[in-house]
C-alpha cells in the first residue's frame, strides 16, 4: 500500500497453521491514512506467537496484536515511541497474567511472544519479548534486530525465558535502527527462522516481489523445509523515507504549551468556546463547538498553576490516553481528534443534564432506591 505522505511503503503479511490443526500465531500491520497520525505515530508491524503448551496461546497472541495496535495509536503524541510501546506491552502483559491466574484450576496459560517494529520518520523502533524475530534486509545483507529470549535446559532442549503473560512484571527489549531507502523490515515467528537459515531468508527478500508475495513465500519456503509449527511473517519495504530527521521531528513534538484562559467566543484549533462549565485550581472545562462539523463537545484544559509541574503534565496527558482506552456507558468518552493540536488539552463528549453535585443539592433527602441506583452506576463506571 502507498501512503499520501513522504514516508511510503509496500507492506504485506501472511500466516498459516502449517501442519498443525490450529494456528496460534497472530500477525498485524497498521498504516495510518491520516497524515498527522502517520507523522506522529508511524507504521506498526508485529508478530505474536502463542505458546501452545500454555493452552490459551491463540487467545494470547490475538489479544496482544489487536491491543498493541489499538493502544499505540491512542497514546499521546508527546510520548516517545519507546515510552508508548513499553507502557502498552506492560499493560497487555498484566492483562494476560491475570487471565492465566483466573484459569489456574483449568491449567490455562495466556502466553505468547511478541516482535514489533514501529517505523516512524527515518527510524525503526523494535520491541521484543520471546523468540519470534525482527530482521533488517539491506543491500543483500540480513541482520537480526531482535534477540531471542531462550535458555537451554539440556543439550537439546531450549525453552522460552520470557513471554508476554509469563509474570506480573515484564522486561521488554527496546532498540532502534536508522533506516535507508529500499530497506526491508521483516517480522516472523520461529516457524520461519527455526527451519530456514539467514541465507535462505535473504534469498527470498532479494526477489523482485511485492511485500505480500514475499511474506507468503517465506512461509511457503519454511513449510517446504519441514516446519512443524505455525508459520507467520510480515514484510515492510521502505519505498521512500520522510525527509524530516527523527531529531528534528521530536524537537517539534516537545511539550505543547498550556492554553490561555478561554472566554465565550474565543476559538482554539477550530473549536469555538460557548461557555465555561467548571473551573478549579487544577483544570477547566469548557463547552465548545467544532466549527467544521458543528458538533458540541467539552474541552478540558490544564491549570496554569501547574505549568512547571512535569508530574502534573504527565498525569494530564495519561488521563487522555486512559480515557481513549475505556468504552463504557458509565464513563464519559474521550474524543479522538484527526487534527494537530497547538496547545495541551483534550476533548470529551458532552453529556447534557445536571451534575451529581447539583442533584445532591436539589435532593438533600433522596429516596434510597433512587440513591442506590446512582451509586450502582458510579460503581459500574
Amino acid at each position: 500500500m502507498e501512503n499520501r505522505s513522504e514516508l511510503q511503503v509496500d507492506a504485506g503479511m501472511y500466516t498459516t497453521a502449517g501442519v498443525k490443526p490450529v494456528n496460534e500465531d497472530s500477525v498485524g500491520i497498521f498504516i495510518p491514512q491520516e497524515l498527522h497520525k502517520l507523522k506522529n505515530k508511524g507504521i506498526c508491524t508485529l508478530v505474536a506467537d502463542g505458546v501452545s503448551t500454555a493452552e490459551a496461546g491463540k487467545q494470547a497472541s490475538e489479544t496482544t496484536v489487536k491491543q498493541f495496535i489499538e493502544d499505540y495509536y491512542h497514546t499521546p503524541d508527546t510520548w516517545s515511541v519507546e515510552h508508548s510501546g513499553e507502557n502498552i506491552v506492560s499493560a497487555i502483559n498484566l492483562k494476560l497474567y491475570r487471565l492465566s491466574n483466573a484459569y489456574k484450576v483449568e491449567g490455562k496459560g495466556y502466553l505468547c511472544t511478541l516482535s514489533a517494529a514501529i517505523i516512524k520518520s527515518r527510524t525503526a523502533h523494535i520491541f521484543q519479548v520471546g523468540d519470534s524475530r525482527v530482521y533488517l534486509y539491506r543491500k543483500g545483507e540480513l541482520t537480526q534486530l531482535s534477540e531471542d529470549h531462550t535458555v537451554f535446559i539440556s543439550k537439546t532442549t531450549e525453552v522460552l525465558s520470557r513471554a508476554v503473560g509469563m509474570d506480573s512484571k515484564i522486561h521488554i527489549d527496546y532498540s532502534k535502527q536508522t533506516l535507508e531507502k529500499d530497506d526491508i523490515i521483516m517480522c516472523c515467528s520461529d516457524g520461519v527462522n527455526g527451519f530456514i537459515d539467514d541465507e535462505a531468508i535473504a534469498n527470498v527478500l532479494s526477489l523482485e516481489l511485492s511485500a505480500q508475495e514475499l511474506s507468503q513465500k517465506l512461509c511457503d519456503e519454511s513449510l517446504a523445509a519441514g516446519s512443524d509449527d505455525n508459520i507467520s511473517a510480515s514484510v515492510v519495504k521502505i519505498n521512500q523515507l520522510d525527509h524530516e530527521s527523527i531529531d528534528d521531528f521530536n524537537a517539534r513534538l516537545m511539550r505543547l504549551p498550556f492554553p490561555p484562559a478561554l472566554n465565550e467566543g474565543m476559538t482554539l484549533d477550530g473549536f469555538e468556546v460557548l461557555s465555561e462549565i467548571y473551573a478549579s485550581s487544577r483544570s477547566q472545562l469548557y463547552k465548545v463547538k467544532d466549527i467544521e462539523s458543528g458538533k458540541t463537545y467539552v474541552m478540558k484544559t490544564p491549570s496554569v498553576n501547574f505549568e512547571e509541574d512535569n508530574h502534573y503534565i504527565d498525569r494530564f496527558i495519561q488521563e487522555e490516553w486512559i480515557g481513549k482506552r475505556i468504552q463504557s456507558p458509565y464513563v464519559v468518552s474521550v474524543v479522538h481528534l484527526n487534527r494537530e493540536k497547538s496547545f495541551l488539552y483534550y476533548i470529551l463528549e458532552l453529556v447534557e443534564g445536571q451534575t451529581l453535585s447539583q442533584w445532591i443539592s436539589n435532593n438533600p433527602h433522596p429516596d434510597p432506591t433512587q440513591a442506590m441506583n446512582i451509586i450502582e452506576q458510579i460503581a459500574a463506571g
